[in-house]
Order: structure tokens, then C-alpha cells, then sequence
């Protein structure tokens, strides 16, 4: 049985590693689009995070100016902590 096995694989010790290779290239492609995939989602996170920051800053800014503008209602005022 051992003679049969180690004929084989002499025999097709070239086709196995050309197969073993394409087989790992195909592997590493998959990965590499499945982590690519996962940073993209974490950039369009990170944008829409920095666009809501960015949104509440300009809230705020307008919101302090019309403060020290007196031009707050009082219903805000209220609310608007220093």
C-alpha cells in the first residue's frame, strides 16, 4: 500500500504542487476581497461618524453664537448648559 502511494505521488509530485499553488492563490484572493471588504466598511463608518461630528459642531457654533447674541428662545435657553 505504502509502494502504491509513494509511486503516485512521484509520479504526479508536479501536478499536486501546481494544484496546491493555484488552490492557495485562490484562497489568498478570497481573503484578501473579504478584508478589503471589512476596511471599506469601517472608512464608511468612520465618514459617517465624522459627518455627524462634523454636524453637531456646526449645530453648536450656531447655537452659541445666537446664545451670546441673546437670540435664544426661551424654551432653549433652558436647556443650553455653559
Amino acid at each position: 500500500m505504502f509502494s502504491v502511494l509513494k509511486q503516485f505521488f512521484a509520479a504526479n509530485a508536479l501536478r499536486l504542487m501546481a494544484l496546491s499553488a493555484i488552490l492557495a492563490t485562490v484562497a489568498a484572493v478570497i481573503f484578501g476581497a473579504r478584508q478589503a471588504g471589512r476596511s471599506a466598511e469601517r472608512v464608511d463608518n468612520l465618514t459617517r461618524q465624522i459627518k455627524g461630528v462634523q454636524r453637531a459642531e456646526k449645530i453648536r457654533r450656531a447655537v452659541d453664537g445666537d446664545y451670546r447674541a441673546g437670540r435664544v428662545p426661551d424654551g432653549v435657553r433652558r436647556f443650553y448648559i455653559d
